[in-house]
């Protein structure tokens, strides 16, 4: 006898065992004894309809994430919102804690940050020169207003710009007549001193989808190597928890979705 076909012999006899054996019962989980050199192949593939309903659903507009809720919800839905990350998960086939499902089912949202907001926020990380903050005003130039500190009265993008260009103009120029580094430092940061500050407005949802709100920043005036620029956003922490309710807020509303079966919190194996 070969071995190969001693092998198909061994193979034969350890499957039949597993027949005789058939699947067991060990504690609440059924376990069923496979032989080495098999696989078990999943054959719902091959069935005329899938077994459960599977896959995820991925978003980034609220809007089309409560229209998949509502479309798909059932008594088995859960919802988990995600506040800090601005983002949240429903699980259809959630079951029930005496019964559970595979979760085979579900659906994803990731709010982004509005453009606009996300270059101004870029712009207040860290100082930035002068001809940067020039270019945002042009790029954004639609969406923004500008003030000057203590006067109630708007003033326009255009004279925004202007009145930084003589800035720079007057930081990079020669100062006090000389040429010297040091006395011409002396210039730049009397310039900068003398330069009222700037505000900005701009009308930005911050996450996209949401309801627009005024962020405002205002500028001040450094000098490193070259005069920069410092953006400092105003009550950013208090506009963030406006948006965060507000997200929650219409994740809560969804028609159907009751509040047991939402959470403020993440869900994962």
């Amino acid at each position: 006898m070969s071995d190969d076909t001693r092998h198909g012999l061994e193979i034969v006899q350890a499957l039949a065992c597993a027949m005789a054996s058939g699947i067991r019962e060990v504690a609440e989980h059924p376990v069923a004894l496979i032989p080495d050199g098999y696989r078990l192949a999943d054959l719902e593939p091959f069935m005329k309809r899938p077994a459960r309903y599977t896959g995820t659903f991925r978003t980034r507009e609220i809007g089309a994430m409560q229209s998949y809720l509502e479309a798909h919800l059932t008594e088995e839905t859960r919802l988990f919102i995600d506040p800090d990350n601005m983002d949240a998960r429903a699980i259809f086939d959630m079951g029930r804690p005496d019964a559970p499902a595979w979760r085979a089912h579900t659906a994803l949202l990731t709010l982004s940050l509005d453009p606009a907001f996300a270059a101004l926020r870029a712009l207040a990380e860290q100082p930035v020169g002068i001809a940067r903050l020039l270019d945002f005003l042009a790029d954004w130039h639609p969406l923004l207003t500008c003030s000057a500190p203590g006067d109630d009265q708007t003033m326009s993008v255009n004279i925004a710009t202007q009145r930084l260009q003589k800035i720079e103009a007057l930081a990079g120029g020669n100062q006090d007549e000389s040429d010297t580094p040091h006395l011409r430092g002396i210039g730049e940061r009397r310039a900068l001193a003398a330069s009222a500050p700037i505000g900005i407005s701009l009308a930005t949802p911050m996450y996209q989808g949401l309801s627009q709100v005024q962020v405002t920043a205002r500028t001040s005036y450094v000098i490193d190597r070259e005069p920069l620029v410092r953006l400092r956003i105003m009550g950013l922490d208090m506009l963030r928890m406006t948006k965060v309710e507000e997200f929650t807020e219409r994740l809560t509303h969804i028609n159907g979705l009751s509040r047991a079966q939402i959470f403020i919190g993440t869900f994962g194996d």
